[in-house]
């Protein structure tokens, strides 16, 4: 760190990492950081993982970026005789565009599947509606509806059924949009 802890360099565990978190570790994660830090805990979870980590999120000088902190004991619990890890190494590693790029696919893929989950409950209604037309259980009554909307809800269908086939959309020269 620019301003702090250097490789090699002795310090006092606790109280550096805990004015690091209070410094740049933001709110929502500081909580998980500060008991990650804690002596007891990091040797409870070192007795059955050989590495542990956490990834929060900072605030330095402005800017926010994700972290991850890696720790790992220097002799493994059953290496010494009262099975105790004593010594800990630690890295910090930048890990913002790893989590930023993670972060978007996840969106992309919550915002395809409310997407296609809507276009279900479309098709479903449709369907059912054409079933009660069919069986004469329904009556068709004159009445103003937007064209708009019923134009939307009809390419949201579409749509859906062409991308799960892998169809994709192509603009045709302003005319409308055609699929191959």
């Amino acid at each position: 760190m620019d301003d702090g802890i250097t490789a090699g360099k002795r310090f006092e565990f606790e109280k550096e990492f805990t004015e690091y978190a209070n410094r740049y570790v933001t709110e929502e994660y500081r909580e998980a950081f500060l008991h990650f830090i804690e002596p007891d805990s990091i040797r409870e979870s070192l007795k059955t993982d050989t590495i542990i980590t956490l990834r929060y999120l900072i605030n330095r000088n402005g800017k926010e970026a994700y972290e991850m902190l890696r720790m790992a004991g220097v002799r493994h619990p059953e290496d010494r005789d009262d099975h105790i890890v004593h010594a800990v190494g630690a890295g910090f590693t930048d890990i913002d565009s790893e989590m930023r790029d993670n972060l978007a696919k996840s969106q992309a893929l919550s915002d395809a599947l409310k997407s296609a989950e809507q276009a279900n409950l479309a098709k479903t209604a449709f369907l059912s509606n054409m079933s009660r037309i069919e069986s004469g259980r329904i009556v068709l009554r004159k009445e103003e509806f937007s064209f708009r909307d019923m134009l939307e809800q009809i390419n949201t269908m579409v749509m859906s059924q062409c991308n799960e086939k892998g169809l994709n959309q192509v603009r045709d020269k302003g005319y409308g949009y055609r699929h191959g």
